[in-house]
């Protein structure tokens, strides 16, 4: 936090308000698309954020196909690293 710059403390509490609102958006994202998604990483979120908001239906879509793509990785990484921890 040393390079934080807040002239005040009203300034800190307004950041720090939207700082967990955007948490809290983010959160839920993550929890609409629990069962779809379940690996689904901030990252993931944010881009499907923007891309819902400012692309078009077949960025949306595509940006979801990146994210199943991620997610299989994650899920072959997770796999494999308890794999090689049991033996």
């Amino acid at each position: 936090m040393s390079g934080y710059q807040v002239t005040g403390w009203l300034a800190w509490q307004h950041h720090m308000a939207l700082v967990m609102i955007a948490g809290l958006y983010i959160l839920n994202i993550k929890i609409e698309l629990q069962d779809e998604v379940p690996l689904m990483s901030v990252r993931d979120a944010k881009l499907l954020v923007i891309a819902i908001n400012f692309a078009t239906q077949k960025e949306v879509d595509l940006c979801m196909e990146h994210i199943h793509i991620r997610h299989k990785q994650r899920q072959t990484d997770i796999d494999r690293y308890y794999r090689e921890k049991l033996f």
